[in-house]
This record gives structure tokens, sequence and C-alpha cells, in this order.
């Protein structure tokens, strides 16, 4: 319908050894799950300055991974990277996440003016081999 629309994807995994109808499939894994789950918040945060100067009339940040992010296990507080994480039925309000760092220091901060909530879906049929996805939509209208 000739709307401009941005879509940041990522594809984090654990690694995966699978076997598909005769066809192996060999996934290394993407490396450190904390810096994975700040560059996801990331690209909501530019999808949102993207909508907000008018670059785009709305767009997603959408991320497919075999990592189980949405698990609140994988989320101790005392983690400096708590407040990135992703788990499942997570409400973010507008605001902003910031790294912790030791000694109540604060690293990275990433303002949002939109809140999310993270839902997780499976991805795949009977093979999924623990595929999900994950969604993250602004609710913002451009200003004008």
């Amino acid at each position: 319908g000739g709307r401009r629309i941005a879509l940041e994807l990522k594809y984090p995994k654990k690694r995966l050894l699978a076997d598909v109808d005769g066809e192996v499939f060999e996934l290394s894994s993407s490396g450190a799950p904390d810096l994975d789950t700040a560059a996801i918040w990331r690209d909501a945060q530019r999808v949102e300055r993207l909508i907000l100067d008018g670059s785009v009339e709305a767009g997603a940040s959408l991320t497919l991974t075999n990592y189980p992010f949405w698990s609140e296990r994988n989320s101790t507080v005392r983690s400096q990277a708590h407040e990135f994480r992703l788990w499942e039925g997570r409400r973010v309000e507008p605001g902003s996440l910031q790294w912790q760092l030791k000694n109540d220091r604060v690293g990275e901060s990433l303002g949002f003016e939109s809140g999310y909530r993270c839902s997780w879906r499976d991805y795949g049929g009977t093979q999924s081999f623990g595929l999900r996805y994950l969604l993250l939509q602004p609710s913002l209208r451009r200003q004008t």
C-alpha cells in the first residue's frame, strides 16, 4: 500500500546439531546472550526513532532464536544485563533500560517512548528445534 515500514531482524542462537530428513544442520552459538538481548532492544529503539522522525510509518523488531530468552530463570536480578532480559510476559514501560555496572554505576542506557510486552511464539512445526520468535512493535504515532 505504499507505506514505509522498518523491520529489524535478529537471529541469536545457541549451538544446535540436527538432522532433518537426512540433511544435517549445524548452528554455532552466536555468543553472549546478554549482548544479544541488548542488541534486540537497540533495534526496537532504532525503529521508534525512525517512526518518530517520520522516516517510516510503522515498524518492529523481530527476533527468531532457539536460545531460551523467554525463561525467567535465565534472568537473575544480580545480572548486569537484567533490565535487558526478554522473559515471557515481561512488560517494559516507556522510559529507559539500564545496564548495571559494579558499585551501582550505570552503563549503557536505552530510552523508549513506547511500552512493550514480551510475548514469545513457537516457530516451526513438529521439528521446531526449540525455535521461537518475538515481535517488539512500538505503539507510536509520528509527531507532527
